[in-house]
């Protein structure tokens, strides 16, 4: 029997997931002090949202269904408030997540939009970008590239 069009993409999404857990393999846990920009005492402060839902977590135990039962956090925005470190480390699991985009739309589009290069130096989503994508290795950010390749065609 063929292989239909969404058994082709399965098989398409799991040679890629088993390139990025083999690009990543190598990356250090942050340290539960680097994972977002935390406010001590601020309890509505989104950074320590964050901190708190990843804090101690290595990238393979994370799931969508954590993030979305934190109930503080924003599925949307919840990526731009890791520091870099935490970014890069915790990138296997968010493109593994992302690449379910029908499970995982707002991941999918948050990590579509904060991987595209921003064509405008002065931004600050370009500042942003530029220090976070400057720690990925050579490895990292091809394997990043073809999962947001991936990503986009899926969300069309």
């Amino acid at each position: 029997m063929p292989l239909g069009i969404n058994d082709v993409d399965d098989l398409k999404a799991e040679a890629l997931i088993q390139e990025i857990e083999s690009a990543f393999k190598e990356r250090a846990y942050p340290g539960d002090q680097n994972i977002a920009r935390e406010s001590v005492g601020d309890d509505s402060c989104e950074d320590n949202w964050v901190a708190d839902c990843f804090r101690g977590k290595r990238w393979q135990d994370i799931r969508w269904e954590s993030i979305l039962s934190a109930s503080n956090l924003d599925p949307q925005a919840f990526i731009f408030f890791l520091v870099p470190e935490a970014f890069a480390y915790y990138m296997p699991a968010l493109l593994k997540i992302a690449l379910r985009v029908n499970e995982a739309p707002e991941l999918a589009e948050s990590l579509q939009f904060a991987l595209t290069p921003d064509m405008d130096r002065n931004s600050t989503l370009w500042k942003w970008q530029q220090d976070r994508m400057k720690i990925f290795t050579h490895k990292e950010r091809a394997v990043i590239d073809k999962a947001v390749n991936d990503i986009t065609k899926r969300l069309d």
